[in-house]
């Protein structure tokens, strides 16, 4: 479990991603498995603050100090995709800043290419493979990925979980800042 988890680490985030999937399928994988897995989710290194913020400036088309009071340069949370940081608003408001990791574009439509190769390899030559469908769960995790690297869907989902809890006694969904 934690060659295979330090091997799809290596391999870059479409390949943590897919072990992150794994990870909740100790039915398929094994428990002690699926357990190393559940690294992937949370203890992944960041990007550097300065490469946040670079990303942050070429989407916004403004510098961070224009945008936030403050910016942390440290990563609060690192995971496959993207990362997030605290920052503050110029009205006052404390915000947690999600960005894509950089290139992640490129790399998720290379790994993607080797993933459908591997699976039509696995079909075609593994017979136990077959009943697991590599190419229909491939074609699957391709969908849901990318829909996970459209931050904008991510943010009408919590913004309309707000919406619909927010008279719920107890229950706090924060602002999405669009």
């Amino acid at each position: 479990g934690e060659r295979l988890t330090a091997a799809l680490e290596a391999l870059g985030p479409i390949f943590i991603k897919l072990g992150q999937m794994l990870s909740c399928r100790a039915d398929i994988v094994g428990a002690d498995i699926a357990q190393s897995l559940a690294n992937l989710r949370d203890q992944l290194p960041a990007a550097p603050g300065s490469v946040a913020r670079d990303i942050i400036e070429a989407e916004l088309a403004k510098p961070v100090e224009e945008l936030f009071l403050s910016f942390d340069n440290q990563a609060v949370a690192a995971a496959s995709v993207a990362q997030v940081h605290k920052a503050t608003l110029k009205n006052g408001d404390a915000v947690a800043v999600k960005i894509l990791r950089p290139a992640i574009h490129g790399a998720f439509i290379q790994d993607m290419a080797l993933l459908r190769w591997l699976a039509g390899w696995a079909d075609a030559y593994i017979r136990e493979a077959k009943r697991l469908k590599p190419l229909e769960v491939v074609s699957l995790f391709e969908r849901i990925t990318a829909k996970e690297l459209d931050l904008r869907f991510e943010a009408a989902a919590g913004e309309e979980l707000r919406l619909n809890t927010q008279h719920d006694a107890g229950f706090r969904v924060p602002i999405v800042y669009w």
